[in-house]
């Protein structure tokens, strides 16, 4: 198994030739016939999908959508930063090639799309916060205002958004806002749900909210007739699986407040009403990751140990020593990264372990077959050029993929792109690398930095690289898609 290019997800409908001709990468005026470029968008080389204006630039990692057949980008003037100002955001959009610019919206610094509101451009000034606007894809209207919450993925329930709003110190009043029969007509008007929780964490499901009131019950709130439900007393640093089926927690009434020390942590099973204890107070434990099959608990000690509970068996796996764990492939292989700086495959079941290095990098992707290592010197910084290899479990040799790599995926053909060379101002060569041979190949050069642009490949297809250049006259979003080998 390998991960597929994130370059790989949304097709590209259209091929016909559209959009302004680029210049060759290096300033010539175009690319000869045997050139190592494929089509795309009938171009046969880098195509430009939307043009800047001079000082223009896309904004931060967010703001791409798709709907259809329009594409929809954000760019901005102002200074690089985060969070960005949205007084300098612009939204267009084009075609699948760039054909059809429109200018859609000013101010509008986030647009996206959610499934209760099939079709319907939904935008917000700010990134998570802010009220919330339905966008005229046509760009003839202007944003209209439709909620003063929305922007935050966790507020969307099945009959209407769900916000909490700070009235309080760490307490908030809970306010629901149906989704209105008529979005050209309709904003979307509050009702109260629940008057105090403790606002530093809930956690919506669907439509049931779940959260800490201030007495610390743990509670249940129904949307979207806030019927309140008590579901545990005495309650704190409770997490909700996946499916809503679990709830696990801290009860503080095993705890010693006196000592400051934690109480029993407790899981229950909603589907058949039975609490189980995890840990029974004194302990030292904390939860960490949770889902509907497993919990973990991890000493507070980051190579302190833990345990991993299944569920609903509850059969408990106890952590190597001075071990923590990075990735489960499966019961028996378990990619743990070690205190002493090495990485190792362990074997719950047979308790045994495999040492595979302690080459100075970090792990980037791992499969069931291999770890995808990024290697580097010593005192080496995250932003320089690393090494790339690949580093099997079996024992055998690990094999180096590419001599330089900063943000990098893969092409279908398990060919590599990333950018080299990368400047003060964040711009470098695009290259695609064969891992057989190592050579690299440039496709463009003066791109930005594709780990702030990695976003945007994922409404592209067919081994199609989407990336920005900020070149005078080529600045712009472009589309390339290297020949086949």
């Amino acid at each position: 198994m390998r991960w597929p290019s994130v370059a790989c997800l949304v097709p590209l409908l259209s091929l016909v030739s559209c959009g302004p001709k680029p210049g060759a990468p290096d300033g010539g005026s175009g690319h000869s016939e045997d050139s190592e470029y494929a089509e795309v968008c009938g171009t046969p080389g880098p195509h430009r999908l939307l043009e800047f204006a001079p000082g223009e630039r896309l904004r931060f990692k967010f703001g791409h959508e798709r709907i259809d057949d329009r594409l929809y980008f954000i760019t901005s003037t102002g200074p690089l930063q985060y969070p960005e100002p949205s007084e300098t955001a612009t939204v267009y959009s084009t075609g699948l090639c760039g054909e059809d610019r429109r200018r859609i919206a000013d101010g509008i610094g986030l647009v996206f799309t959610r499934e209760q509101l099939p079709g319907v451009l939904l935008g917000c000034r700010d990134l998570l916060d802010g009220p919330l606007f339905v966008l005229d894809p046509a760009g003839i209207a202007p944003p209209r205002r439709l909620a003063p919450a929305g922007c935050r993925v966790g507020e969307w329930s099945t009959h209407g958004l769900v916000q909490v709003v700070e009235s309080a110190g760490d307490l908030g009043r809970v306010l629901f806002y149906p989704y209105p029969a008529d979005l050209d007509a309709e904003s979307m008007a509050p009702v109260v749900l629940a008057e105090a929780i403790q606002t530093p964490h809930y956690v919506l499901h669907d439509d049931e909210l779940f959260a800490l009131d201030p007495d610390d019950n743990l509670i249940r709130i129904t949307v979207p007739d806030g019927e309140i439900t008590v579901e545990q007393p005495a309650a704190r640093g409770f997490k909700v699986s996946e499916d809503a089926r679990y709830l696990v927690w801290e009860d503080l009434a095993t705890a010693d407040d006196a000592q400051g020390s934690p109480g029993d942590l407790v899981v229950r099973d909603r589907w058949t009403g039975v609490d189980t204890i995890l840990a029974a107070a004194p302990h030292s434990l904390s939860i960490g990751g949770f889902s509907s099959e497993e919990v973990e608990l991890l000493q507070l000690d980051a190579f302190g140990g833990g345990r991993l509970i299944d569920l609903p068996s509850f059969v408990t796996t106890e952590f190597p020593p001075h071990r923590r764990i990075w990735h489960r492939f499966s019961d028996r292989q378990w990619l743990m990264e070690g205190e002493d700086g090495g990485w190792y495959l362990f074997d719950p079941i047979a308790g045994a372990e495999v040492f595979i290095t302690a080459d100075p990098g970090d792990v980037q992707r791992a499969t069931a077959e291999f770890m995808y290592f990024e290697r580097r010197a010593e005192g080496a910084a995250r932003t320089d050029p690393s090494e790339l290899w690949r580093y099997p479990y079996d024992g055998g040799e690990p094999e180096q993929l590419a001599q330089r790599v900063t943000a990098w995926d893969w092409l279908s053909d398990e060919r590599i792109y990333t950018l080299v060379d990368i400047d003060a101002e964040g711009l470098g060569d695009l290259v695609v690398i064969d891992p057989e041979t190592l050579e690299e190949r440039r496709l463009d050069s003066r791109v930005r930095d594709l780990g702030w642009l990695a976003w945007f490949t994922s409404i592209v297809e067919n081994d199609t690289i989407a990336y920005q250049v900020l070149d005078g006259d080529r600045s712009g979003v472009w589309i390339v898609r290297p020949a086949d080998e």
